[in-house]
């Protein structure tokens, strides 16, 4: 297949022709958008309805004015290890995006607050001689550790409280904007936290020096605060929620263009669809075809976002199917994430370069594959990859903190450590701006990118380096693969704060156009 490569002119192809005859559009109905994703950080509580429970979700219409409400409004919350354990998790409670951020985090949780009263002490030369101590008992064994906390407690008094009280100390005060806290499943030891927190970092000397505890202490504060972020179910919460931040900046919403969120996770999804009769009994069916199409003066969908990432499993093709048979019911194509698998490598930014994508799927696995793309119902499901990038590391030259001095970013650290975002929602994007131009009448040519995205420049060892928009830089060869293999590519303009999409079209094979409600 031949394709000319050029961000000036790029072919939108939509579906308007199926052979079971799609819903079109009125000129007068709304677009509507939704977005289906795990808000509420549903997953990482291992919470899971599926039923009644599950099909009596309202959806929620998300705009500019209220998307910061939202986070509250749903109760987000997730549980996440501090220290080097899995086992000691506090809750973080979501009211607002900006909890989302390191100075938020820092004031809200007591480690920190407990790291920097000591780093205040250590600064004040009347006082460092009982801060290094303190410091040094971090490090002991637990035993020493309790009779020097006990010894130290004109430093950081503590009393007795309840383990409820405890966890609201961890997090800090609550704002008036904040909920309530839950209630503690286990009793938190907040000294034996903090050494566990600062073990790794801090190195025992008979006699320290100030600035080489200061260092610790903080190198203590950076590592903590850089394995929050970077912990997946937290990463996964915050890339949903600046993804939906990103899509609501990028759209403008009116009468004629409306958006809405589902909270619903993934698994909850699996769970009802494999327990349900059949589809039309399905609390997912019910949710998304029934509330948008069924309900007199309801108004149907235009397209659906998938806040996930199918990855080339038996699961997730099975998924997949029953989602289309239900985007089809809905008249509404679903747009989500594809993992690198389908391309046949385990990361597209690790190996670029299609010579080296030789990684099959278990036979069974591919002749499912195969199955799934050549239903009818495959032109209603288009997966996209790769990810693009939410946001700057946090640091010094990209984007500063205020409450200490914090790199989030290490050349060593790897690619999973920025904050990737699902690429599903470029294409919303320039699908709404279509909408805007054409209005429901799609087909037409459009030749477009989305620009001003962030990309990562950086040093390294005397040389200048470059993370993309969308993970790499990709070839027309490679961008040709993607496409023969029912994939939709989002691709990195070299050298500028930018991305394309070359190709609107579903998974199905042969390769057929992404079925919707356009004209």
């Amino acid at each position: 297949m031949s394709m000319q490569f050029s961000p000036e002119k790029m072919e939108f192809q939509l579906g308007t022709q199926t052979s079971f005859a799609p819903r079109k559009a009125k000129d007068n109905t709304p677009f509507c958008i939704a977005i289906l994703a795990d808000f509420s950080g549903r997953g990482n509580r291992g919470l899971c309805e599926t039923g009644p429970s599950l099909a009596g979700r309202k959806r929620i219409g998300v705009d500019v004015d209220n998307l910061d409400d939202l986070p509250m409004k749903l109760d987000c919350e997730i549980h996440v290890p501090l220290g080097s354990s899995e086992g000691t998790r506090i809750p973080l409670r979501f009211s607002d995006m900006d909890d989302f951020h390191p100075d938020r985090i820092f004031d809200r949780l007591e480690i920190f607050q407990k790291l920097k009263s000591t780093r205040n002490l250590m600064q004040n030369p009347s006082t460092f001689a009982e801060a290094a101590s303190q410091v040094r008992s971090w490090i002991a064994d637990e035993q020493e550790a309790g009779k020097s906390d006990a010894e130290h407690a004109q430093i950081s008094p503590e009393q007795e409280e309840s383990d409820t009280e405890t966890v609201e100390r961890l997090l800090g005060k609550r704002s008036d904007k904040e909920p309530p806290p839950a209630s503690a499943s286990r009793s938190f030891d907040v000294n034996a936290l903090i050494r566990e927190t600062v073990k790794p970092y801090i190195v025992p000397a008979p006699d320290p020096k100030q600035a080489e505890l200061l260092a610790q202490v903080d190198q203590a504060i950076s590592g903590q605060m850089r394995a929050i972020l970077h912990q997946p179910d937290f990463q996964q919460l915050e890339a949903t929620w600046r993804t939906l931040h990103f899509l609501v900046s990028q759209v403008e919403t009116d009468e004629t263009l409306k958006m809405y969120i589902i909270d619903v996770s993934k698994a909850e999804l699996a769970a009802d669809l494999a327990s349900a009769d059949s589809l039309q009994s399905s609390a997912v069916y019910r949710l998304v075809v029934e509330q948008s199409i069924s309900v007199p003066g309801a108004q149907p969908y235009a397209v659906l976002v998938g806040g996930y990432t199918f990855d080339q499993t038996t699961e997730d093709i099975k998924l997949l199917q029953q989602i289309a048979r239900i985007a089809q019911a809905a008249g509404a194509p679903l747009l989500a994430a594809a993992n690198s698998h389908f391309a046949g490598c385990q990361s597209l930014a690790a190996t670029p370069d299609p010579n080296d994508w030789r990684r099959q799927p278990e036979p069974a696995v591919g002749q499912l594959w195969q199955q799934v793309r050549q239903s009818p119902e495959a032109a209603y499901i288009g997966l996209v990859l790769p990810r693009f990038l939410l946001r700057l590391p946090y640091g010094r030259d990209t984007d500063p903190i205020d409450r200490f001095d914090f790199e989030e970013f290490s050349p060593l650290a790897g690619h999973e450590q920025y904050l990737w975002g699902n690429s599903a929602v470029i294409c919303v994007c320039l699908l709404a701006e279509a909408f805007r131009e054409f209005g429901w009448a799609l087909t037409g040519g459009l030749g477009q990118d989305l620009a001003s995205l962030p990309m990562h420049i950086y040093t390294c060892d005397g040389e200048k380096h470059i993370t993309p928009c969308a993970e790499t830089i990709l070839t027309e060869r490679a961008m040709e693969v993607l496409i023969e293999k029912g994939l939709m590519p989002v691709l990195s303009i070299k050298g500028r704060d930018a991305v394309l999409v070359p190709r609107f079209q579903s998974i199905a094979d042969p390769l057929a156009p992404l079925a919707g409600p356009w004209r």
